[in-house]
């Protein structure tokens, strides 16, 4: 077709959800690697890849003869159905199977912290070096309930949630509170200030994260970031080296398995 744009799905809530549900179903194919799923979005062909590798990538292709897509993600995502789409239209890593399969670190990372803390920055950047990110965990980390848990309870709900998967790594983004009072009050979504519930957040995000680290039940599976006031180039560099914790992680472990197994 004559015009067409890729985007990583980093995020799947609600709002990614209703968005699916809107569109036309159109067909399915079985991939070698990869399902393939087709909608319609009025005059757009929607191409959804969800990868059966271990970084579970999720691919969307939107093609269009007329649309010439340049309004299909809005520039400000917050408060869109879109939010979580990262464009990578022009990087090589993501232009076909084969590049995606040689080309994108075999693992999946989560990135998590409260609102204001620079996810989205760090996702982008990640997600352009051929890392397939998650942009929260909203079953464990982001759930209010389990938030509201005392210390214990909590910790025991982040251990399992960090070792459930082997193939899935844990990023936690914190910052000051002047900082998220700073950066929350710049954006222009009504109801988007700091509230009381950030500083719950933040101070739940830290405080077992603390105490994981102090019971030694890491392994490295989980990292944080303090993300105040961070210049991006040291944020990128501290991403990239934290990434390449998490892979040297991820081969000694399956070395470890395949030892194992023979």
């Amino acid at each position: 077709m004559r015009y067409e744009k890729k985007y990583v799905v980093t995020r799947l809530g609600d709002e990614m959800i209703k968005y699916f549900e809107s569109l036309e179903y159109y067909s399915y194919e079985n991939m070698d690697g990869y399902e393939r799923n087709y909608f319609m979005d009025g005059d757009i062909l929607i191409e959804l890849d969800i990868y059966q590798n271990e970084s579970e990538l999720i691919l969307l292709t939107a093609k269009s003869n007329e649309n010439n897509l340049e309004e299909f993600v809005p520039k400000q995502q917050r408060g869109s159905l879109k939010k979580g789409l990262v464009e990578v239209t022009n990087c090589p890593r993501y232009q076909s199977p084969e590049t995606i399969f040689e080309n994108i670190k075999p693992f999946k990372v989560v990135v998590e912290g409260p609102k204001g803390s620079g996810k989205s920055t760090v996702i982008r950047f990640l997600v352009k070096k051929g890392v397939n990110c998650r942009d929260r965990d909203q079953e464990v980390f982001s759930n209010d309930k389990i938030i509201g848990f005392n210390l214990d309870t909590r910790a025991d709900f982040w251990k399992e949630r960090i070792h459930r998967n082997p193939n899935e790594y844990f990023l936690l983004l914190t910052c000051s509170k002047e900082v998220l009072e700073e950066r929350l009050s710049r954006r222009t979504i009504e109801g988007s200030g700091y509230t009381y519930e950030h500083e719950v957040y933040q101070n739940a995000y830290e405080e077992t994260y603390d105490y994981l680290k102090r019971e030694h039940e890491l392994h490295h599976k989980l990292y944080k970031m303090n993300n105040s006031n961070l210049p991006i180039r040291v944020q990128k560099r501290f991403a990239m080296e934290t990434i390449e914790k998490m892979e040297e992680h991820y081969h000694r472990q399956k070395t470890h398995q395949k030892r194992i197994q023979k």
